[in-house]
């Protein structure tokens, strides 16, 4: 359920915030987890955002403001925090509800919908990645500030997803209403992928939620949002003049510690589940070698790891699928179809299958 934002909650944080009465507050934006609500003060526009008060929530914004700050001073579009207040971060209980905010700059442009990603959304994703991997490896952590290992997710994800899939009237329902079963043998291989994780040394910070909703593209002319050569398309041939950029990174609040391939299977995951007009051949291309690897300036990367993790995630999104939906509307669910057409189409039993009954 989306937060409810009221005008008088928003005129009460800016008055923590010793933002004066010259304000307009415009159109909130609702997401999953949060509620972004931009506001005009003296010809600037800055974004108030109340998280929902859940668990571990106060750390995530902690993590979440140091990294990207830390970026925003290395030029990247990120959030950074603007208060004048001693405490950027707000506790507050409003009506029957508990809300944490805080007070951020304004990032222009716009998110797209996968299916409308084409080829040079596809290969500037891969770039943008790349580039923003090399500067995640140099932003220091405070030793107050506790960042998860993408091993121990995974591990725990694994724990999840077996005791689920244990449940005989789970198995049952899946066999009856969607003719599917699941191989129980997929925890022992996606913990031997944790394992490898685990004793991979090449581990640095990780975005891990690189994906359609928080990434904001604009055309622009003349470069008017955007100046930074790597965040621009860089052959572009200027359709009326304009040029493809990526104009804002947002939430950092998943972001953990691990090697690059993890990253990168989780995005590749969604695109090809999600780009349905493109061949999964063609988002690999696009994304992983002309965008990562060639445009982004990454090199040394463990492609069958990136494989094995791809699968993982595939498994992982059928999980939650299941987790938060009626069986009996996934069948309607065209993301959730084309996830089962990759698991079904594993020749091989590599890390997991799901057998039609």
């Amino acid at each position: 359920m989306p937060l409810k934002v009221t005008d008088s909650l928003v005129k009460k944080v800016l008055q923590q915030y010793r933002i004066g009465e010259n304000f307009t507050i415009l159109k909130p934006e609702s997401g999953y987890r949060n509620t972004v609500v931009p506001i005009k003060v003296g010809g600037k526009t800055l974004s108030i955002i109340f998280y929902k008060d859940e668990p571990k929530i106060l750390q995530k914004i902690k993590v979440s403001n140091l990294i990207s700050n830390s970026l925003a001073k290395k030029g990247w579009p990120t959030r950074h925090v603007v208060s004048k207040s001693s405490h950027s971060i707000l506790k507050l209980h409003h009506s029957t509800q508990t809300y944490y905010c805080c007070l951020y700059n304004y990032l222009p442009g716009n998110t797209i919908n996968w299916e409308n990603y084409s080829k040079k959304h596809i290969k500037l994703l891969g770039q943008v990645l790349g580039f923003l991997h090399q500067d995640l490896k140099l932003v220091e952590v405070r030793s107050d500030i506790l960042v998860d290992k993408i091993y121990l997710i995974l591990d725990r994800n694994n724990n999840k997803m077996y005791k689920y899939f244990t449940n005989k009237e789970v198995t049952d329902a899946l066999e009856q209403k969607l003719k599917l079963k699941v191989n129980l043998k997929f925890r022992e291989k996606l913990n031997s992928v944790a394992a490898k994780l685990k004793n991979n040394h090449s581990e640095q910070l990780l975005h891990m939620d690189f994906v359609r909703g928080n990434i904001l593209f604009c055309k622009q002319n003349n470069y008017q949002f955007v100046q930074d050569s790597r965040l621009i398309f860089d052959d572009d041939k200027k359709e009326n003049n304009q040029q493809l950029a990526i104009s804002g990174i947002l939430d950092f609040e998943k972001v953990a510690l691990g090697p690059r391939e993890v990253e990168l299977a989780r995005t590749l995951a969604f695109l090809l589940v999600d780009c349905k007009y493109k061949a999964p051949q063609k988002v690999l291309k696009y994304f992983l070698y002309s965008g990562y690897l060639k445009r982004g300036q990454q090199q040394n990367i463990n492609v069958r790891l990136v494989s094995q993790l791809v699968k993982h995630f595939l498994f992982q999104d059928f999980y939650y699928f299941l987790l938060h939906n009626p069986y009996e509307s996934l069948p309607q669910n065209e993301h959730f179809t084309r996830t089962c057409k990759f698991l079904l189409s594993q020749t091989n039993p590599v890390l997991i299958s799901l057998e039609q009954t």
